[in-house]
């Protein structure tokens, strides 16, 4: 959950602060990604602070299961994601 103070550092990208976001495409399958500075957000997920905390809340609460694929091999670690 952002507050207004974080939420603002988010929206104008102005220090290093990693922030995960989602997307769902066309066929309904939901993708997380992780920016970190100013790595890449798209507008529309930074239009409102409320809605963003209200589906983090959302997804909170999911039970743990999935069929994830990492589709991103590129420099990094991902053993955190790799965890779950």
């Amino acid at each position: 959950m952002w507050n207004e103070t974080e939420w603002q550092i988010i929206v104008d990208q102005s220090d290093a602060i990693e922030f995960d976001w989602h997307g769902v495409d066309q066929l309904g399958h939901m993708a997380a990604f992780s920016s970190y500075g100013r790595g890449v957000i798209p507008n529309l997920v930074k239009t409102c602070r409320q809605t963003y905390n209200a589906l983090y809340e959302l997804i909170e609460v999911l039970p743990e299961c999935t069929d994830a694929k990492l589709v991103f091999r590129g420099p990094g670690r991902f053993d955190d994601w790799l965890a779950h």
